[in-house]
C-alpha cells in the first residue's frame, strides 16, 4: 500500500528499466526529497537504479554490502549520547534526517550531505571524533 513503481520508456534493450519501492520507503524517500516536485519521478529512478546496479536488482542481493547499526542501538546512541547524524547510510536506509551516503550526485536530492570521506576532509563533520582522538 502507498508504494510506487517506477519505469522508463522505452525500455533499453538488456537493461533494467523498472524498480518498486515499498509504501514505507516511497514515504521517506518523498519526505527527505528536497529538489522540484516535476523531478521526484526521475530523480527516485535514478537513485534505485545506481543501488540496484551496485547491490544487485533483487531485495536479497548485496545485503553484506551496508552494514547498518541495528534500529534498538542507533535509537540508544540517540537517547544516551543525542546522535543524531549518520556517517555511512542510504536515502533508503538512513535513521536520521542528516547523514551521508555513497553518492553524492544521486543521493543529495533525498538529504544526503555526500561522501562521508569528502565531507570530513572539508570539515563539514564537527564533533565527530575518532577513536584515537577519544583516547587521547
Amino acid at each position: 500500500r502507498g508504494g510506487c513503481r517506477l519505469r522508463l520508456e522505452p525500455r533499453p534493450e538488456g537493461q533494467r528499466a523498472e524498480h518498486a519501492l515499498n509504501g514505507e520507503c516511497f514515504a521517506k524517500l518523498k519526505e527527505g526529497y528536497k529538489g522540484a516536485a516535476r523531478e521526484l519521478n526521475a530523480r527516485l529512478f535514478l537513485l534505485l537504479q545506481r543501488y540496484a546496479t551496485l547491490f544487485g536488482p533483487r531485495s536479497s542481493e548485496g545485503r553484506g554490502w551496508q552494514l547498518a547499526t541495528p534500529p534498538g542501538a542507533m535509537a540508544q546512541l540517540g537517547a544516551d549520547f543525542g546522535v543524531g547524524f549518520e556517517c555511512f547510510a542510504s536515502p533508503m536506509n538512513r535513521r536520521h534526517a542528516r547523514f551521508c551516503s555513497a553518492f553524492a550526485d544521486t543521493d543529495a536530492p533525498f538529504g544526503s550531505s555526500g561522501n562521508f570521506f569528502s565531507v570530513a576532509r572539508s570539515g563539514g563533520l564537527r564533533g565527530v571524533r575518532s577513536a584515537e582522538q577519544s583516547a587521547g
